[in-house]
């Protein structure tokens, strides 16, 4: 079963930052009631280390299955897929961004122009599974940063939903332009 070191050491890196002591020793009253929001407002978990394993993703249309890791570095990219470290992780609210190559290394994307609205993409992150469903294909130029928006494409912070968003070079053999598969997160 896949599991990840960031996954795995979820409850340790708690307990060292204190999360998991909070509530849980201290006098009865004022101060101890207001602990459990301060638990639940630091709930998160810690954000991935750049290199590390976060998810694993499948795209059944492609006959496509890659590990997921941290970072869009050229060593991440060349081994598989890499997830945009300033977008949300895969099953939150707003905006998961994932990229890969077509052409190079591992060429998890190779085929991703085959994608249709409607096809599947399955994340697993930890115990968690997550059923995106495409709702597009575009290409845009490589300067349209908007596609890493909470909302892929559109102006503003806001996140209206949760996204996955697939981004890789096209055409084939060219930096020229990106080709972005934008899916929803399933809620059936």
């Amino acid at each position: 079963m896949f599991r990840s070191r960031f996954l795995r050491s979820f409850p340790l890196r708690a307990a060292r930052s204190g999360f998991a002591a909070v509530g849980l020793t201290g006098a009865v009253g004022a101060a101890s009631l207001a602990a459990p929001m301060q638990v639940a407002e630091s709930a998160r978990p810690p954000a991935p280390v750049r290199g590390e394993e976060i998810a694993f993703l499948s795209l059944p249309r492609l006959h496509k299955k890659a590990v997921v890791r941290e970072g869009v570095s050229p060593r991440i990219l060349e081994s598989g897929v890499g997830h945009y470290p300033s977008t949300q992780l895969p099953g939150q609210t707003g905006n998961a961004v994932l990229f890969g190559h077509r052409t190079v290394g591992a060429k998890p994307f190779a085929d991703l122009d085959r994608l249709r609205r409607g096809d599947v993409i399955d994340v697993r992150s930890g115990a968690h599974r997550y059923r995106y469903r495409v709702r597009s294909l575009r290409v845009i130029t490589p300067d349209r940063t908007d596609v890493l928006n909470p909302t892929p494409l559109r102006g503003g912070d806001r996140r209206t939903g949760s996204y996955l968003t697939l981004v890789t070079c096209t055409p084939r053999y060219s930096n020229a332009r990106r080709l972005v598969a934008i899916a929803t997160l399933d809620g059936r």
